[in-house]
């Protein structure tokens, strides 16, 4: 369904749903990949970009980028994302 919708034209919500799924099936380059792209097209503030950062930051720790990981957390504590954000930081040791 994402691919067909994806025909339309970008969009930084479907992006988002690009990286959710590559990260649920461990394919983290690609959610990586998917994360940036809808990050890229956020316009909104921190809290907008909360959602792109928290997909980022499961890709980058699924592919052991610890450092990066733990900056993208930070940069996803934002509304919803704050509490799971904080415990993926707590999870993987971050400073």
């Amino acid at each position: 369904m994402l691919n067909k919708a994806a025909k339309y034209g970008d969009d930084k919500d479907l992006f988002y749903y690009f990286a959710d799924v590559y990260n649920k099936q461990k394919n983290y380059d690609k959610g990586i990949e998917s994360a940036q792209k809808g990050l890229a097209l956020e316009t909104g503030a921190d809290d907008a970009k909360a959602k792109f950062y928290f997909q980022l930051a499961l890709a980058q720790a699924g592919k052991g980028q610890t450092a990066e990981a733990c900056a993208s957390f930070k940069s996803a504590m934002f509304g919803p994302f704050a509490e799971p954000s904080k415990v993926q930081s707590t999870n993987l040791k971050c400073k």
